[in-house]
């Protein structure tokens, strides 16, 4: 099988989505088809490759205009090229998934699109104006021509039958790399946030709960770890010395072993976020065997059920009294919820079990037979 992923988000500032890309076609590949990624060349213009570019053969579009909107003149002679037999496209508002759907039109080619929470409200209200233009332009006609939607969750499902649309659906959880570091030792008494450092993610809630917590444990520190967005992380160094903190570290993004060493040596991981898709990050702290604090705004109830973390509503005060719960734990009992996250993440949520699904998917749609029990058409 042909397989053609289409996007914008191949360089490292797209996180998850690019790391979703990465892995399912790595793991696309290894099942034996022909797999390839198109995706734009990223501000720095470096290509993703020099950034340990871990996926299929990635083909780097030159974009016209502005990268926001990712216009890539080149991605129809390239899809022509490949002549695929499935077109994945992934993200909104920007021209790549456009521009497949387009060859679609042209060529029949059965069309996926994932949105990867891009539909949920919070999302929504971010530039609302410009999501209308670019509704009325083309993102319309991206919707009308998808043969199925993708999504990770029952919650993304919900958010996708609110927009309005009502093709086949197919519920697929992203995968979780299991090949990171792991802990040597003990561990560091530090609790981690890692992600983008942008309002979106709640930080500052966290930062507020830490006050309230740091006068009592005087030999913990946190970590805030990601890429500033806007200027967010200064905001957040203004709040900190308001509120007299004096263990909070604000640091750069860390990629590949060093990102996996501050999962696996960090005695706890925390998300605050307002609103997530998947949350690749709380896969991946399980992975490296450290418990988590998950928002409710994150599809992670069964964290808690599993009893390798919590799932708390993300306020000041909630968050200030599971982090003082859980940094009064012993240090055994953390390890031990540790090691039951870890056991969930390689049961369930390996790249090679999203593989099989997704191309049993582009397989339904070549040929409808039995459906396979995670799609869903109504």
């Amino acid at each position: 099988m042909r397989i053609a992923h289409v996007t914008s988000a191949v360089s490292r500032r797209a996180d998850g989505v690019r790391e979703t890309i990465e892995y399912s076609s790595a793991a696309q590949l290894e099942l034996g088809h022909d797999v390839a990624v198109f995706g734009l060349a990223p501000r720095d213009q470096r290509v993703p490759a020099q950034q340990r570019w871990a996926g299929a053969p990635l083909h780097i579009l030159p974009h016209a205009g502005p990268l926001s909107l990712g216009f890539a003149p080149k991605l129809s002679a390239e899809l022509k090229a490949m002549a695929p037999d499935i077109l994945h496209a992934h993200g909104l508002w920007t021209y790549p998934p456009a521009g497949a759907a387009q060859f679609r039109r042209r060529s029949g080619t059965p069309f996926i699109l994932s949105p990867h929470g891009m539909l949920n409200g919070f999302a929504l209200s971010l530039s609302r104006w410009k999501k209308r233009i670019a509704s009325q332009l083309y993102q319309d006609a991206v919707f009308s021509a998808a043969s199925l939607l993708h999504v990770t969750c029952e919650k993304e499902l919900t958010e996708v039958r609110d927009y309005g649309l009502r093709q086949a659906v197919a519920i697929i959880p992203n995968g979780v790399a299991l090949s990171g570091a792991t802990p040597r030792g003990p561990r560091s008494k530090t609790v981690l946030a890692l992600g983008r450092i942008h309002p979106i993610k709640g930080l500052d809630r966290l930062v507020a709960a830490w006050a309230r917590v740091e006068p009592h444990f005087p030999d913990w520190t946190l970590r805030i770890v990601g890429p500033d967005v806007d200027g967010h992380a200064g905001a957040l160094r203004e709040m900190a010395g308001k509120l007299g903190i004096s263990r909070l570290a604000l640091e750069p993004p860390l990629y590949g072993a060093d990102k996996d060493a501050a999962l696996a040596t960090a005695s706890i991981f925390i998300l605050p976020s307002l609103t997530e898709n998947f949350a690749m990050t709380v896969a991946e702290s399980l992975a490296a065997a450290t418990p988590a604090i998950v928002s409710t705004a994150a599809p992670w109830p069964a964290i808690a059920d599993r009893g390798c973390g919590w799932w708390i509503e993300p306020e000041p005060e909630s968050l200030a009294a599971t982090l003082r719960e859980a940094i009064a734990l012993p240090s055994a009992t953390l390890q031990e919820m540790g090691k039951r996250g870890q056991s969930w993440m390689r049961e369930e949520f390996t790249w090679a079990s999203v593989a099989d699904r997704l191309v049993a998917t582009y397989a339904w749609l070549l040929d409808p037979g039995r459906r396979p029990s995670w799609i869903v058409l109504d």
